[in-house]
Parts: C-alpha cells; structure tokens; sequence
C-alpha cells in the first residue's frame, strides 16, 4: 500500500493516484492516532479487580480457646482526648479459626464483654448528658495492624490507599447497654507490583493481603446492664473472595488492538483499489530481515521467466523477418504437444503479469 504513495502501480487516471494517497495518509494519520491514544489510557488506567470465589470450612476469627485474658489488653489511657482517652486491642493469635455450625469440632462464635468498672467513665465527656460510647476498629487476624506495628497517626510509617480503606470499612461507633451482632465476610487481594513487566503483559504480584467486610446490628440490653457491652462475633458465611488485580491494557493488547485496526484499514485500501493494491512482492521475497535465500531463488525464478519471455520474443520477431523459418517452427511445435503446453503456460503468464501490472483484462 505505502509503494503507491510514489506512482501508481498500474495504469490509471491520475484522479486515482490521488485518492490512493489521501486514503493512505488518512489511514496512517487514523492509525498514529489511535496509538498514542491507547498508550496513553494505559498509562492513566487504574489496575481492575477480578474475584473469584472459593468456599471454605474454616475462617480466622478472633475466638478463645482457654481465656480470653490470652488476647486481650486491658484498656490504658494514650492520649488527653476527652472523647476516646482509652485504648485496648483484641488480637487473637492465627490458628485460631470459626467453624460452620454442622462442625461438630467448634467454635463458632465468640463472645467479648466490656464491663465498665470506673464509675467516672460517663464524666469523661464534655457534655455530660451524651450517653458513653466505644470507638471500634476491626482487621483480619492475619494483617492485625497491631501486631504488624501499624500506625495511622505516626507519620514515619507509610501505608497505601487500600490500607487507608479498611480503616474506615470496619470502624464502628458503640454504646453500653447493647449486644453488638457482628457479622464478617473474610477476602484476599493480591496487589501488582511496580515492575515495568506489568505493563508489557507479564503480572508480577505482591503477596496477597487478606482484610474483612462486616456490619454491625445492635440489640438493646435489660436497664440493669447499664455499664456492659456485649460483641458477639461471628462469620457471615465461609466463601472466600479471592481478589488479582489486572492491567486491562498493556503493550500486548494494544499491538493486537493496533494490528487487528490496521487489517480492517487494508481491508478497506483493498475493497477500493484491488488486492494487488497491497504489495507485488512480500517480505520473505525481497530478502528482508536477512533471509537471502529466498531473495536469490525468487530472482532465479523470474529471471527464469524472463529468459522464456524474451525467446519467444525474438522467435516472434524472427518470423517476421523469415516467413519460411516460421512455418518451420509451428510445424514442430505442433508436432510437440510438451512445447504447446508450455506455449499456453507462457501465455497465461502473460496474460496473469498484463492484468496484475497493467490493465484490467476482461475475458
């Protein structure tokens, strides 16, 4: 298609020549266009989320197997805020797991009480009519921001946007005199790494970071308890979400993108102007990216023809000039049906290299 940028490989008007250039410019223009367009969007776009889910009879919880003194800190004063003074954690070691309830092997719930001891606790707030509340945050036992050495307020530790999120998924706002129903769905996500690989086509992943979705229903205790809270915790169901993040576009897709919008622009460059239209000769023909081989017996090839065509020239232009040697010559080669063959051979050659170079032959 580029050859016919510089004349036309037939005869034809010129008008021609000059719609094969504009289509081909606008191709090419359509073409460098969309590349550039595509890189870009692969550089702006965000990884996406494929999840598969798998089922499971067992899932980390934070559940008790002797006493729950094992795994929990007593609450201790960290900080002068009138609203949240005091602090504790609930970090229950990994092999701890919450069975279904047709396990017979258990548990399959656990139940954490918060009694409140110090009868200041109600003062410690500034508006002294505001009932008391708790400030809840829950992780996965596995990626336990204490245990982990996290820190949302220390500025010397840097986390990431996900981790930002969870901090707000499972973070809760709790009063006394409640049972706190808390419900968890347990989910693994596998982060890309930064290699450069990703973007060619070829995932590099981080190990995954497993993290809970719950919710929290609240039912109202009898007026005696008016200093308890009660968290009962429990799995929502035993399916784990298995989370890979993907790169939608990479290096790879885009040149399938492009080769699959370039077959359709030739499509119609040909549907226009012809299949010969494309190229006389492929790539494997002219020699091209070292193969001489191929180039050499081509040339052997059409020189070959070439021989053939000029013989039969001079023997045309031979009997012109001598009548008699040309009866001669026809009456031996009637003779041979080997040399009539090979005449009607020649012929259709012809014939073949006249319609495919020069004109359009109608039978």
């Amino acid at each position: 298609m580029w050859r016919d940028l510089k004349g036309p490989s037939k005869s034809e008007p010129p008008s021609i020549l000059n719609i094969r250039r504009f289509v081909i410019i606008s191709s090419f223009t359509l073409l460098l266009g969309s590349i550039l367009a595509l890189f870009f969007k692969m550089y702006k776009e965000q990884p996406i989320i494929s999840t598969t889910f798998n089922p499971v009879d067992t899932l980390p919880a934070p559940a008790m197997v002797d006493t729950c003194n094992n795994y929990v800190t007593q609450p201790e004063k960290i900080n002068d805020d009138d609203n949240y003074p005091f602090a504790g954690n609930f970090s229950p070691k990994a092999n701890i797991n919450l069975h279904k309830y047709e396990d017979e092997n258990g548990p399959y719930f656990v139940f954490l009480d918060i009694v409140i001891v110090d009868p200041n606790f109600p003062k410690l707030i500034n508006d002294s009519t505001q009932i008391s509340s708790f400030r809840m945050i829950a992780f996965d036992s596995y990626n336990d921001y204490i245990i982990r050495n996290k820190s949302f307020v220390s500025p010397s530790h840097q986390i990431s946007s996900f981790e930002k999120s969870l901090y707000y998924m499972n973070k809760y706002t709790l009063s006394n005199n409640y049972i706190y129903k808390f419900g968890y769905n347990r989910n693994t996500r596998t982060f890309l790494s930064d290699s450069a690989l990703n973007y060619i086509g070829m995932p590099l992943s981080q190990p995954p970071s497993p993290y809970i979705e719950s919710i929290i229903q609240p039912v109202p205790m009898s007026s005696s308890n008016i200093n308890n809270i009660t968290l009962r915790i429990s799995p929502r169901s035993f399916i784990v979400g298995d989370e890979q993040e993907q790169r939608h576009s990479t290096v790879m897709s885009i040149f399938g993108i492009i080769a699959a919008f370039y077959s359709s622009l030739m499509f119609f460059y040909v549907f226009l102007f012809g299949v010969d239209s494309i190229r006389l000769w492929g790539v494997v023909h002219s020699g091209c990216c070292g193969i001489r081989l191929f180039k050499e017996k081509t040339e052997d090839l059409i020189k070959d023809v070439i021989d053939k065509d000029i013989e039969s020239a001079n023997i045309l232009n031979n009997s012109r000039e001598d009548p008699l040697a040309s009866i001669q010559y026809f009456q031996e080669s009637s003779r041979n049906p080997r040399t009539i063959t090979s005449r009607i051979k020649e012929l259709e050659n012809f014939r073949d290299f006249i319609e495919k170079n020069v004109i359009k032959i109608e039978p």
